[in-house]
């Protein structure tokens, strides 16, 4: 795979629970790489909770999946 839009197709071809398992080793790697962040967050038990802004809009099932459309 040489491109994100082939890393990201070949995601959303995995089983709901391995998305779920590379999204979390992904951003494992992501916070042990750069401890500078924006975001405050708690840990919950082997998740991570993030929060936004008050003035973030909503995370909805179709702002996620816009997100991810729009994403290079």
């Amino acid at each position: 795979m040489e491109s994100l839009a082939e890393i990201e197709s070949a995601a959303k071809k995995l089983p709901l629970s391995q998305q779920q398992k590379l999204v979390r080793s992904l951003t494992s790697n992501l916070r042990s790489s750069d401890r500078e962040t924006h975001a405050e967050g708690r840990p919950l038990g082997s998740d991570y909770l993030l929060a936004a802004p008050d003035d973030a809009p909503a995370m909805t099932p179709e702002r996620v999946k816009q997100l991810l459309e729009d994403s290079p």
